[in-house]
């Protein structure tokens, strides 16, 4: 099983520079024009295997120069702090003190989390409308891998992506269910992989049994190549799961106007060009404002992880 931490550590660093980016797109303050720039500091956190493909230092240079540039767009003065943590107890102990003030947490790591008082869900993301997304495991229709059992020492690809992360736990706990083991030991061989085409076109192609993905991801390769969803079937679909929760401490801030203007920045993201293009890049449509019961299936599904895993029923 993936670790669940790794993949929230790179949804905060990313959600961190995402803003930033997002930010430095929206019209500056009549403050701003002058000297009368507000201090504000931003505090982000990363661990070494946050970003497997960039560099540190290229991250957090990009991180303090954009930092800057919207700082003065939104008439403040910024400091930028990033911080390295090498396990998630450190994690939360810095998110408790005000060591980091922004965050976004896939839902399940948010879950294992979730006794922390120090900050509160603002926005869910949505993709076409719906908040949460549905989740696959796909085979092609002439395979005669028709159920879950059928796949048993067969080897499945799956997309590995921090927003994913409970779809990865989706499977785990349907196996569980099924009474079938854990996908360590059911599956011959799991392949993880970044993108959806990596997942979804050795299984069309008969070079691998299944895959897993989420439903946004199918229907988009459907659309732009129809025979692929013709040729796979879903021997699995999940119900709706909230995938990630954007957060922010109630302190570590030098007002609650400037958390307040964070806030509002990230709600009207889909109203300014430079957001819906940064919203596009995560898939996303629009940021919602949170509501307790989009946890719902969520918190169902960890709950019956957990029974299972303890040989409860």
């Amino acid at each position: 099983m993936r670790n669940p931490f790794a993949g929230f550590c790179r949804c905060m660093a990313l959600a961190a520079i995402m803003l930033l980016v997002l930010l430095s797109g929206m019209p500056p303050r009549a403050e701003s024009q002058g000297c009368n720039l507000r201090p504000l500091t931003i505090r982000a956190g990363f661990t070494p295997n946050a970003f497997a493909n960039m560099n540190r230092n290229d991250v957090e240079a990009a991180f303090k120069v954009l930092a800057q540039t919207v700082g003065t767009r939104r008439g403040y003065k910024v400091t930028a702090e990033t911080r390295m943590f090498e396990n998630a107890a450190a994690f939360q102990a810095a998110f408790e003190d005000g060591g980091v003030n922004l965050a976004i947490f896939d839902s399940w790591s948010y879950l294992m989390m979730e006794n922390t008082k120090s900050a509160s869900p603002v926005f869910v993301a949505t993709t076409r409308g719906e908040v949460g997304q549905r989740y696959l495991v796909l085979t092609r229709k002439d395979s005669g891998l028709n159920t879950l059992a059928d796949l048993r020492g067969k080897g499945i690809v799956r997309l590995d992506l921090p927003s994913l992360s409970i779809g990865h736990w989706w499977l785990e706990t349907l196996l569980l269910e099924k009474r079938l083991g854990m996908v360590s030991t059911f599956f011959a061989q799991v392949i993880s992989v970044a993108k959806p085409a990596a997942a979804v076109l050795p299984v069309f192609f008969g070079k691998n049994h299944a895959c897993m993905v989420d439903e946004y991801a199918f229907s988009v390769m459907s659309e732009l190549n129809p025979q692929v969803g013709k040729t796979l079937q879903a021997v699995e679909t999940s119900g709706l799961l909230l995938e990630a929760l954007i957060c922010l401490t109630h302190a570590g801030w030098p007002s609650e106007e400037a958390r307040r203007d964070l806030i509002e920045t990230l709600g009207e993201l889909h109203l300014e060009p430079a957001g819906r293009q940064i919203l596009s890049l995560f898939k996303y449509k629009q940021l919602l404002p949170f509501k307790a019961t989009y946890l719902d299936s969520a918190k169902k599904l960890r709950s019956t992880y957990e029974k299972l895993r303890k040989g409860e029923t």
